[in-house]
């Protein structure tokens, strides 16, 4: 008995093992992300943490680091409750530090560790499962959009076929999105086959080859994606494995303690249904499993021609402009923040205009720059056609706030000031 209450059962400690290995990797693969960085801006979650100190940053990432150890190479029941509260704790503050650390892989790892620490055996089995076929689920709805049948699913279709020595272009443009559809309809059937306890083994095989297929397409062979996108391919497909697929999936009946778990089961049920209000902005798109789907919100950035010299070196090196010099520019130059956060974090940015706006306006402080924004909202799903507000100057940027129950202002501002 004092063994069972000491070591959890064999799936839930391989599936914790593995989730705190991978999750280093992939805290390695984005390291420039979790540090006190100054590379690429930062946007916490609310403003009275624009001035917060860099030890803060270091605070959060040493306690996430302890805990992942943790819970990567022990299965004592208090180590492992020990790991999970500060991987809890520990994310919470970075997170709020800057909202760009907000990762979906994070973000899913925070929800797990919360279901380790609140609940049992069969508890925590029945709300992992449900998590991740709602990420599933989501993530399909995503894609069955006119952006993504349009752009990136015609890209991933190009690598696919292009494996197979077949040419996207010698198709026909039905033909070419009948294909693209094929992606979301075959992650929605896995959700399906998930979700009903006869076919959730092969769902499970299922979804493994999808994540297989995803690091084929994604990786250097095919679109060059970053090494993180890879990292959480393989990380969600062997939980799928511990959670669908594995023989050993009879957990003993042992009840959690009752308001450990209804915190748990309250936090995954709002998990599980805000994504549904991502499409009228209610929640994120990144929490809602908007994976690989480009109808995110964002802002497009532009500075004043003679700004040109005074913006950071690796992004004046992105920005594309007339050979001429700076004093005879006078047009507005696109100023592309998304390539700038792949070569400063070898992360993709934060797909959200509040975000983004706080990162056209560390650009316009610290450069002292005129810069015009364009904020377009999340793309109709059956036109892909967006609504746009225009703002020009720091002035008019800091009246976009009040359409934000998050913050937007940028991290150190009033010191760059």
């Amino acid at each position: 008995m004092r063994s069972n209450e000491t070591t959890p059962p064999n799936v839930s400690r391989h599936l914790a093992a593995w989730t705190a290995i991978s999750s280093l990797a992939l805290m390695a693969a984005t390291w420039r992300l979790w540090i006190p960085q100054t590379s690429y801006p930062q946007v916490p979650a609310f403003e009275s943490l624009c001035t917060a100190p860099a030890w803060l940053d270091w605070l959060g990432l040493g306690g996430a680091l302890i805990g992942l150890i943790t819970l990567a190479i022990t299965g004592r029941r208090r180590a492992v409750q020990f790991g999970c509260a500060s991987v809890l704790v520990s994310l919470l503050l970075l997170f709020s530090l800057d909202q760009h650390r907000f990762q979906p892989w994070a973000y899913e790892l925070w929800l797990f560790c919360m279901i380790w620490l609140c609940c049992l055996d069969s508890d925590r089995l029945k709300l992992m499962r449900w998590l991740l076929i709602s990420v599933y689920f989501y993530s399909a709805c995503g894609k069955l959009d006119f952006e993504f049948l349009h752009t990136v699913g015609q890209q991933m279709l190009a690598v696919a076929l292009k494996g197979v020595g077949l040419d996207l272009q010698g198709l026909s443009p039905g033909i070419r999105l009948a294909l693209v559809a094929t992606f979301p309809m075959f992650e929605l059937a896995t959700a399906f086959g998930l979700a009903w306890p006869r076919t959730r083994r092969i769902a499970g095989c299922l979804a493994m080859g999808l994540h297989l297929g995803l690091i084929v397409i994604l990786g250097p062979w095919g679109l060059n994606h970053r090494l993180g996108v890879l990292v959480w391919n393989a990380q969600v497909a062997m939980q799928g494995y511990w959670l669908f697929v594995s023989a050993q999936m009879q957990e003993p009946e042992r009840s959690s303690a009752a308001w450990p778990r209804r915190i748990a089961t309250t936090l995954i049920g709002a998990a599980i249904v805000l994504p549904s209000t991502e499409r009228v902005g209610l929640w994120d798109h990144w929490p809602s499993w908007a994976l690989y789907s480009p109808h995110s919100s964002r802002v497009s950035v532009e500075v004043a021609g003679p700004a040109l010299d005074r913006l950071p070196e690796d992004l004046r090196k992105l920005v594309n402009h007339p050979s001429v010099t700076p004093d005879e520019i006078s047009i507005w130059l696109a100023v592309p923040i998304d390539a700038w956060s792949l070569v400063a974090l070898d992360t993709p940015i934060y797909p959200q205009a509040r975000f983004q706006l706080g990162v056209a306006e560390k650009i316009a402080i610290d450069s002292n720059a005129d810069v015009r924004v364009t904020v377009l909202g999340a793309a109709s799903r059956f036109t892909g056609i967006r609504r746009s507000i225009a703002y020009e100057g720091i002035s008019e940027l800091t009246r976009a706030s009040r359409r934000y129950w998050f913050n937007h202002r940028p991290r150190n501002r009033v010191k760059n000031l």
